[in-house]
């Protein structure tokens, strides 16, 4: 018999199957009053999945989700991908009409609604072209929709026969469109596998992290710590809504190791009287992204909060850089080297690599 290698290809929902099993146990994700552990989180998600299937879902069919901050919002963004579906979660910031749009831009099939986005969407979704049940109220009810409990009740707890590959698609994540129109970003299988496993280790996520999330999980910044954090079997506590005070007694009291928050986030944190006193030293890494962080701003985080501060500088598309504590002081004023996996390129308008210190294109 001839040798043969092993050549594993491994999933991030698998990854989430296998944590539940082995680390039943242990908190997956916690938010407000809700902890879920890892071994229920993971049955939801299959719930979720086999409902979808039993649906009608066919692979590569996108599902949407216009959802606030919740354990039940990953349990079914990761219940659509688990069943074969691309999760398309959609920002409660856009105009109700902008929402609808974008929905159908992308082709949903599914779309989940909570109660924060019922009112304005009840009658709109009517124009999506969505499949028979298509529309899933979580947490409320509706003339034309399905109640969530009804959705997921009496389906298995064991995931769906669904083979995923790594072409497949994973997501679509539309862009704020401060440059133009949103725009839909879809990532595969392979590309948000890279993007999990690339994160935790250039920030550290190991086995025992606790990573808090201060923004929505609908954006693609919350992602960097999130995928990261799950993919790793590590606690992800999620914030239902950015609170600086609520954010010092969080990392306080649940010894915080990680978290991301946007330069807005860090000015008001550095504004909050209780600052100073707080007890911050469960913090291993702080990322901040999404916009440029001043200097004055950077160094008072590096002074009052923790010196474990990694700045990311990245395109939705996945490619990013980071700056990091132990880089050259030089740097400072830099956004570092790219990720590992990634490289970049300087060009000018005919395509040749600029040389240094030369303004160009990145590519």
């Amino acid at each position: 018999m001839a040798d043969t290698l092993d050549r594993p290809q491994i999933t991030i929902s698998e990854m989430l199957s296998l944590h539940g099993r082995q680390k039943g146990d242990k908190p997956a994700v916690i938010c407000g009053a809700t902890r879920r552990a890892g071994r229920d989180f993971d049955a939801n998600i299959n719930r979720v999945a086999q409902a979808l299937v039993a649906g009608g879902l066919r692979p590569g069919d996108k599902v949407a989700l216009v959802m606030e901050n919740a354990v039940e919002m990953l349990e079914v963004l990761f219940g659509a991908i688990r069943a074969g579906g691309c999760a398309v979660p959609l920002s409660g910031l856009l105009t109700p009409d902008q929402i609808v749009s974008l929905a159908a831009d992308s082709g949903a099939r599914w779309l989940f609604v909570s109660p924060a986005f019922a009112e304005a969407l009840e009658q709109r979704a009517e124009t999506l072209d969505l499949a028979p049940g298509g529309r899933v109220a979580v947490g409320w009810q509706g003339a034309g929709w399905t109640a969530f409990t009804d959705f997921t009740a009496d389906h298995p707890v064991t995931p769906p026969d669904r083979k995923l590959a790594p072409d497949d698609d994973f997501n679509i994540i539309y862009s704020s469109g401060t440059t133009g129109l949103p725009k839909g970003i879809v990532q595969t299988h392979a590309a948000r596998l890279h993007f999990a496993w690339s994160n935790a280790i250039e920030l550290g996520i190991g086995a025992d992290a606790r990573t808090l999330t201060t923004t929505s999980l609908y954006s693609n910044g919350t992602w960097i710590v999130m995928l990261p954090t799950l993919f790793a079997g590590d606690t992800l506590h999620v914030m239902e809504a950015f609170d600086p005070a609520a954010f010092l007694e969080i990392v306080a009291h649940e010894g915080i190791t990680h978290s991301f928050m946007v330069p807005a986030q860090y000015i008001m944190l550095l504004d909050q009287p209780g600052l100073d006193a707080a007890d911050l030293s469960s913090l291993r890494m702080l990322l901040s992204a999404g916009s440029p962080l001043r200097r004055d701003t950077k160094r008072a985080v590096i002074e009052r909060i923790s010196p474990r501060l990694v700045e990311l500088y990245g395109f939705s598309e996945g490619f990013a850089s980071m700056l990091k504590p132990d880089d050259p002081a030089e740097k400072f004023v830099t956004v570092g080297r790219p990720v590992m996996g990634f490289d970049l390129r300087v060009i000018d308008e005919d395509g040749r690599e600029c040389p240094p210190g030369t303004p160009g294109e990145i590519v």
